[in-house]
């Protein structure tokens, strides 16, 4: 009986290890990419509540609506639209996992890193960050 009990508790720590680490760079690529195409979206079309849709509360708390309408014209004037977009790496620990791609603009001739930070909750990943590196000056900069 004591065996038993060793064997199922061992089944159940494995089982949960397994769970925290079930998401493959592939999954969390295939979930970040919708949450991508969103935000580009949203930008492109100036639509706060759409740039919300995925993000975790934390993020919901800390972007008000005048910090996106900056990010918004910052690209029109600085960035241009999207022309592409092409998957690069994903980086994960614990629960939370950056999911990077390499993007062009139509008003700038370098490649940019447009990054997805997203966390884990019970409910599914949730967007806890967004960011866009460049070299030109940054909105609010």
């Amino acid at each position: 009986m004591k065996k038993i009990s060793i064997i199922i508790t061992l089944l159940l720590v494995l089982a949960a290890s397994a769970i925290a680490f079930a998401d493959t760079d592939a999954e969390l690529q295939k979930l970040a990419q919708p949450m991508m195409d969103n935000i580009n979206k949203a930008i492109e079309t100036k639509n706060f509540d759409m740039y919300l849709k995925d993000c975790d509360d934390g993020m919901k708390a800390a972007l008000t609506k005048a910090k996106f309408m900056e990010l918004c014209d910052f690209q029109e004037k600085q960035l241009g639209n999207l022309t592409s977009l092409k998957f690069h790496q994903v980086l994960k620990q614990n629960d939370m996992a950056k999911v990077v791609w390499k993007g062009k603009f139509s008003k700038q001739s370098k490649d940019m890193l447009l990054e997805l930070v997203l966390k884990k909750y019970p409910k599914g990943w949730k967007v806890a960050g967004h960011w866009m590196r460049f070299d030109t000056p940054q909105p609010g900069k």
